[in-house]
């Protein structure tokens, strides 16, 4: 495997920010990645193209796909954040939805990814969209 810091820029270089701290510890094995729930990070490779296939720097370039759930959502988090939050939002509704906020990535990654049943703002209740308090 790349080492960490030349992973990093390398992703960088591809998408334009650096990846957040928690993505580049699965990647580099530092943290293995355990869920009991449909998770699908993006490989080093694979993050420009799915970013590009679904149009991420148009309808939300403050974003940054990172992976989906394989049931059409993607997980995104902001674009430079090192201890990113992550987002799920419905990658046909990217421009569209503020999504569902899980999370801080090393948080989910450590204790675990809520399931559909455990969306934390499925009564519409908690924080607004990222960045924003409500």
């Amino acid at each position: 495997m790349d080492d960490r810091g030349d992973l990093a820029r390398r992703v960088a270089a591809q998408v334009g920010v650096l990846p957040p701290a928690a993505l580049l510890d699965i990647w580099t094995d530092v943290t293995p990645l355990d869920v009991s729930v449909d998770v699908d990070l993006y490989d080093p490779g694979q993050i420009s193209e799915r970013n590009t296939t679904y149009e991420i720097p148009i309808y939300r370039p403050d974003l940054l796909l990172i992976g989906t759930d394989g049931g059409g959502r993607g997980f995104f988090v902001q674009r430079g954040d090192p201890d990113a939050e992550v987002v799920r939002i419905g990658l046909g509704a990217v421009g569209s939805d503020d999504g569902t906020r899980l999370g801080r990535l090393a948080a989910l990654v450590t204790n675990g990814w809520p399931g559909d049943d455990d969306d934390p703002q499925e009564d519409g209740e908690g924080d607004g969209p990222l960045g924003v308090e409500q």
